[in-house]
């Protein structure tokens, strides 16, 4: 990804071409503090060498992101969700990380919002991104369905990985099936 703009040592990645409520900060690599074991995250799930997701990380966890070879995080929780990090896109950010967020309403989850997560992580290219909610609801499902959708992944695999962290049930089995559908796959879990 190219910076559009440059204002004093911070570059912004203007969300103009992108969905409303998807907002990208990177600003320029600063040395942080220790290294972060994924593994040491909330709820966390390697999904590939790529793609992982997890719960919420704290502040110093989010501050060591750099040291664990990542390159973008993407949030899906909303901003007012409880645990929330104010300044998680400014730590991440003075860090060299790219950061999305694309607040997922927990009650209403859409095709819409999966179909924004999906062009913002095929976007990434061979970036290296943590997908993040509170707890790693959210992140799982959507790791799932773009590990099947989009990495054509074997659909009993990834929802053995997913099923580690919750079942999906209500209105999150009713997206899963809905976009699972959309893109003319038939499974069930």
């Amino acid at each position: 990804m190219t910076p559009a703009h440059a204002h004093a040592g911070m570059s912004i990645i203007p969300a103009m071409s992108m969905p409303t409520g998807i907002f990208l900060v990177l600003l320029p690599l600063l040395a942080g503090p220790g290294a972060v074991a994924a593994e040491e995250l909330l709820n966390h799930l390697k999904w590939t060498d790529r793609l992982e997701s997890s719960g919420q990380p704290g502040e110093d966890q989010l501050d060591g992101l750099v040291s664990t070879q990542f390159d973008m995080v993407i949030n899906l929780a909303p901003p007012q969700s409880e645990g929330s990090i104010g300044h998680e896109g400014g730590i991440l950010g003075r860090n060299g990380l790219v950061y999305v967020n694309i607040p997922v309403d927990w009650k209403a989850p859409t095709p819409e919002d999966f179909r924004m997560f999906r062009e913002v992580l095929s976007a990434g290219g061979d970036s290296r991104v943590l997908v993040h909610c509170q707890i790693n609801m959210r992140g799982s499902a959507f790791s799932f369905l773009y590990r099947v959708v989009h990495d054509g992944a074997d659909p009993d695999g990834a929802w053995e990985t997913m099923t580690r962290v919750w079942v999906p049930r209500d209105q999150w089995l009713d997206l899963i099936m809905t976009v699972l559908r959309d893109a003319g796959l038939d499974w069930e879990p």
